[in-house]
Order: structure tokens, then C-alpha cells, then sequence
């Protein structure tokens, strides 16, 4: 019942329906005390937060491209974020 539960959290996620997943975990949570439905949980809360790429603030949820032609990065800046990227193209 507990891979069930995680897999239906992960598909709601999945789905753009965190709210749901949220729900139905807390609940899971209160009824079941289960230390891996609360982790998912805060798995899922961490993944909704906020992150910050050359100082702009961007929703993850949200945010589906990013345009960085006027960013200025270099090549070394990239690999140092990205190490598998050979290359920038522009």
C-alpha cells in the first residue's frame, strides 16, 4: 500500500497537481506515521521552492524555458554548472 501511495504522490506531482499529491500524503502521514510518506512529502515541498539562476528568482513549477542570450555566460561558467555540457550555443 505504501509503494502505491508514493507512486499516486509522484503521479499527481507528475501531473502538475502538487496540491493533491500534498493532501493525500499528509493525510497518509496522520493516518499511517509512515517516516517514507513524510519524506515524499518534504521531497515534493522542496521541489516546489523557488530557485535562484544568475540572481532571478524562477518558480520551478512554472517555469518550462529560459532565456539566457543576454546572460553573458562563457563556456567555463556552464561546465562548472552544468560539467556533461560541452559547449554554449547562442
Amino acid at each position: 500500500m505504501l509503494t502505491l501511495h508514493l507512486g499516486l504522490a509522484e503521479a499527481y506531482f507528475a501531473l502538475e497537481k502538487a496540491d493533491k499529491a500534498i493532501e493525500m500524503l499528509e493525510k497518509d502521514i496522520e493516518q499511517n506515521d509512515r517516516d517514507k510518506l513524510r519524506d515524499k512529502l518534504e521531497e515534493i515541498r522542496e521541489r516546489l521552492k523557488p530557485v535562484t539562476i544568475l540572481g532571478r528568482e524562477y518558480d520551478v513549477a512554472a517555469t518550462y524555458e529560459l532565456d539566457l542570450s543576454q546572460a553573458e555566460i562563457t563556456d567555463e561558467i556552464l561546465t562548472e554548472i552544468i560539467p556533461e555540457k560541452k559547449s554554449l550555443r547562442i
